[in-house]
């Protein structure tokens, strides 16, 4: 008994912290569709393009895409590993904005793209540092819109 229920908690921890392939914004028109009219916010070097939807399907409130410039990553491995890192720091720091939207938009959901700007690899320690503060100020715009 004890241990089922060990199991189920760290099953819901690991569904709650793992970054699904249904999170990962594919669709071409939605892309398109999020440069196009989606808000602009982040902090250098994070760009987070975002925009709000109302939603019609079973789609997870929010999809989310990773960017790296070619023109700044001239090698594709070097791209990989920001977008890895962008990726994992997304994973870790992404509740404050499934609460968010569960708790703000229940009938929205929210498509970001995540886009590096810097032409430096950065350290762990440097996305560490700044993906929550972009985070907590695109939650900040979140709010803001909700009242308007």
């Amino acid at each position: 008994m004890v241990y089922a229920i060990f199991v189920s908690i760290m099953e819901i921890q690991k569904h709650s912290n793992s970054l699904k392939k249904k999170e990962i914004l594919k669709s071409r028109d939605d892309i398109k569709q999020l440069f196009e009219s989606g808000k602009r916010s982040g902090l250098y070097p994070i760009r987070i393009v975002w925009q709000l939807l109302d939603t019609s399907d079973n789609s997870p409130q929010i999809q989310v895409l990773f960017s790296v410039s070619k023109k700044k990553f001239r090698n594709a491995v070097d791209r990989n590993r920001v977008k890895r890192l962008l990726r994992e720091m997304y994973r870790l720091n992404k509740e404050q904005l499934f609460d968010l939207m569960k708790h703000q938009y229940p009938n929205k959901k929210l498509h970001l793209a995540v886009i590096f700007g810097d032409a430096q690899m950065p350290s762990y320690e440097l996305l560490q540092a700044k993906f929550p503060e972009a985070l907590k100020r695109l939650s900040n715009l979140l709010l803001k819109y909700n009242k308007l």
